[in-house]
């Protein structure tokens, strides 16, 4: 399930470069969410082959109810580690999404402060010189 992540070109304002990052984010994801879900559908699919094949041998009602007890357990356990590895990798998306996030709003607060200086320093020059 895991995909490489190739980081992308800085560009020129800073709005589109955190929109798409925000974007490859989501996608990263969405791709996730998609191969866990494909590999869930087959799992489900290679139960039932598995089970009905030992369903069509014969044997005991017992051998063949623990046999298929054994695919059910194996695939559950399948199941459950790329549970576990979706899950790693959602939470370390919302990690890059928080750190993204408090990026950009430092960068708007030093944005929005910065013309308010430069406006406080220039009223200052100008009281002092007249």
């Amino acid at each position: 399930m895991n995909t490489a992540h190739q980081e992308l070109p800085a560009p020129s304002q800073p709005g589109l470069g955190l929109g798409i990052k925000l974007m490859a984010l989501s996608l990263d994801c969405a791709e996730k969410i998609v191969h866990f879900n494909l590999a869930l559908g087959q799992a489900g699919l290679d139960t039932c082959a598995l089970s009905m094949k030992e369903l069509l041998v014969a044997g005991s009602p017992e051998e063949t109810i623990s046999k298929i007890n054994q695919i059910a357990s194996h695939a559950s356990s399948k199941l459950m580690h790329c549970s576990t590895e979706l899950c790693n990798d959602l939470s370390k998306n919302h990690e890059n999404l928080c750190a993204l996030t408090e990026q950009h709003f430092s960068s708007l607060h030093s944005a929005l402060s910065s013309p308010a200086r430069a406006e406080s320093g220039r009223k200052k020059a100008a009281g002092t010189t007249l």
